[in-house]
């Protein structure tokens, strides 16, 4: 549904970029920034709700403090851009996913058709 809406979007106005300068270009000044204001609240609030699920991850995992989790995994992606650079941080995002996918399917298929519980 979001490929097409985008797809009608880039029809209507093909020289936006974003959805706040169609907001801009459609509503005026005052309701962009409205947009403005919403859109970074729910950029915080998304960005926290992943750190604080990839710290809890991490801790369940190695048994790390909550706290430090927090930190660190920012910490150690913000050097692995500046080492590693742009490139580097696209092909391991894609290799996580990757392997992210894969173990997702494994166990999808794992409870779903060898199961004795389903």
């Amino acid at each position: 549904m979001f490929s097409i809406l985008a797809c009608k979007v880039k029809q209507n106005a093909p020289r936006c970029h974003t959805y706040l300068e169609i907001i801009y270009t459609r509503y005026g000044v005052a309701t962009h920034w409205v947009f403005i204001v919403f859109a970074l609240i729910t950029n915080i609030l998304v960005g926290s709700q992943l750190l604080l699920g990839g710290s809890a991850v991490v801790t369940s995992l190695t048994g790390m403090n909550v706290y430090a989790a927090i930190f660190l995994i920012p910490l150690g992606v913000c050097v692995y851009v500046v080492l590693g650079g742009l490139r580097a941080t696209f092909l391991c995002d894609y290799s996580h996913t990757l392997i992210l996918m894969i173990v997702i399917l494994y166990f999808m298929f794992n409870a779903y058709a060898t199961s004795d519980l389903i």
